[in-house]
């Protein structure tokens, strides 16, 4: 039995995160992080690398301005190697009155959210030359931009085993609580006990709580992004992470539409899909992409299926509002 005083579960981002503020700033001894697999493999390995401190949850809000706080601490310590750039959030619309952030949350000085608004179709055509000419309003969040979520994390996990943190493989199986302890078994037959313990297994989370006989009221809706070449240039590379904030119909010719009218499969292809198709600009000449209009829960698996209709929908998305992209199409 392998005793320690904290046994942390998933070592993605936040689990590694934790394990490095509990040993190396608040001097926790014996802390003992464990997955299945590599750390960083899973969800954070999927990870947009943004952050922003605008959210319409007051405690969202708070939480992330703290979470920009300490990154930015982190990084005049270790002269910037995870590159966090403030490159701030564009949000944009086609109508030039559309109500992108709510107004009672904004007009609350405290929320400290720093917003610059471009409505005229000059200085928008002016700016922003790769958008088109029937974008009608910019909001850019000052408070935002991008990260090495890699960098990060392998520098505060490095910094984490210095400070004595231990790094396990395992798939947990079993978690049980006896006499103020927690019993943690893996299907490799490792045998863990400690005082505290940390789920921070992403959405893994809810089965792991289940163990303990605790419901957590968590859904998980599988969202995907992809990467792509951008031969073209269509996106500046200083272009900051750009969201649409309208929703939309997908433009689709005749000839498509009689098509998808037919499959009952795809016939969802005419509904309108949610705001928030999102892109930016990533190294080597490419560039990411996703669209969270899937709203359906279900049960996290380790290897979801593939979408191969998703780059095909998400780039007649973009196209409504960067044209250019439509000749990836």
């Amino acid at each position: 039995m392998n005793k320690s005083n904290i046994v942390i579960i998933g070592a993605g981002i936040a689990g590694i995160a934790a394990a490095y503020y509990l040993s190396v700033r608040y001097g926790r001894k014996n802390i003992v992080l464990i997955d299945r697999d590599q750390p960083m493999s899973y969800t954070t390995s999927k990870s947009g690398e943004n952050f922003r401190d605008y959210w319409p949850q007051k405690c969202m809000a708070s939480f992330a301005r703290r979470s920009v706080t300490l990154m930015e601490a982190l990084a005049e310590e270790i002269d910037n190697s995870f590159e966090i750039r403030h490159s701030g959030y564009d949000f944009i619309s086609l109508q030039q009155n559309r109500e992108i952030f709510p107004s009672a949350h904004l007009a609350n000085p405290d929320d400290g959210i720093q917003l610059k608004k471009i409505s005229s179709a000059e200085r928008i055509k002016s700016k922003f030359p790769y958008l088109a000419d029937s974008v009608q309003q910019v909001v850019h969040i000052n408070m935002a931009g991008a990260l090495d979520v890699y960098a990060l994390g392998s520098l505060m996990l490095t910094l984490a085993r210095k400070a004595g943190v231990s790094v396990q493989r395992g798939h947990v199986a079993n978690i049980s609580r006896q006499l103020e302890k927690f019993r943690i078994s893996t299907q490799q037959g490792q045998q863990l006990e400690a005082d505290d313990l940390v789920l921070a297994a992403g959405p893994m989370i809810p089965g792991l709580a289940v163990l303990l006989d605790v419901n957590l009221n968590i859904q998980s809706c599988l969202q995907r992004k992809f990467v792509m070449p951008d031969p073209q240039l269509i996106v500046p590379r200083d272009m900051p992470f750009t969201i649409f904030a309208d929703p939309q119909a997908l433009l689709w010719s005749d000839e498509e539409k009689e098509l998808i009218e037919s499959d009952p499969e795809y016939r969802y292809l005419l509904d309108e899909f949610p705001p928030g198709l999102h892109i930016k600009p990533e190294s080597r000449h490419q560039i990411k992409l996703g669209w969270a209009y899937n709203r359906h829960a279900e049960n996290p698996v380790w290897q979801p299926a593939d979408d191969f209709d998703f780059p095909n929908i998400v780039l007649r998305g973009a196209s409504r509002f960067i044209p250019g992209l439509a000749g990836y199409i």
